[in-house]
């Protein structure tokens, strides 16, 4: 009998897959927005799904809530940021970026940290069951992953000093990212089948 473990992780894992896959459809006009709010709903109901087979699942959810609330924060300055350039105060509009920039870089960190956990509690699964040849994806995607966020947060401090080198930078980022991505989406579809099987 297969351990209880690879059961919750694989269903949690399938779910995370469905989830990113209608993330990714995003830029599809007019339903796109509504796809990456279910996608996103999808995806955390999977992760929490997952906490009871590895504790790398309990530190992603960690760092999933305190992103949000991080997030929220960061809407909440640039919104304080924007109003105060809109009233005249330039101080406070720079002081709020600032902040928002520094938040910014605080939630990239979190993203990382997630994508980690979820990538490296999952690879452990995987080579229990010795399928090393799965596991091996995942501690690839979460280095790839490392390097995305690496360039998205000297993109962030570079924006507030160089715009131009940090929209070369941003580009390379997007392209960095999507390749990420797609290896993430590849690495839950192969990780819940292997765990599921």
């Amino acid at each position: 009998m297969k351990d209880e473990r690879f059961v919750i992780a694989g269903n949690g894992l399938k779910l995370m897959f469905i989830g990113t896959i209608l993330g990714m459809l995003a830029f599809i006009p007019i339903i796109g927005g509504i796809l990456s709010i279910v996608g996103w709903v999808v995806s955390l109901v999977g992760l929490a799904k997952t906490t009871g087979a590895a504790p790398g699942y309990k530190n992603a959810i960690i760092m999933l809530v305190v992103q949000i609330v991080v997030s929220i924060i960061v809407g909440v300055m640039a919104s304080m940021a924007l109003g105060g350039a809109i009233l005249g105060s330039g101080a406070a509009a720079v002081g709020g970026l600032a902040g928002v920039t520094i938040l910014s870089i605080v939630s990239q960190v979190l993203a990382f940290l997630q994508t980690y956990f979820i990538c490296t509690a999952t690879s452990g699964l995987l080579r229990e069951i010795g399928a090393e040849d799965v596991a091996v994806k995942g501690d690839m995607v979460w280095k790839l992953n490392a390097l995305c966020y690496l360039i998205a947060i000297v993109v962030l401090i570079l924006t507030m000093i160089v715009a131009p080198l940090a929209a070369v930078l941003d580009v390379v980022s997007v392209i960095v990212s999507l390749v990420a991505d797609v290896l993430f989406v590849i690495f839950l579809y192969q990780s819940q089948r292997v765990m599921l099987a």
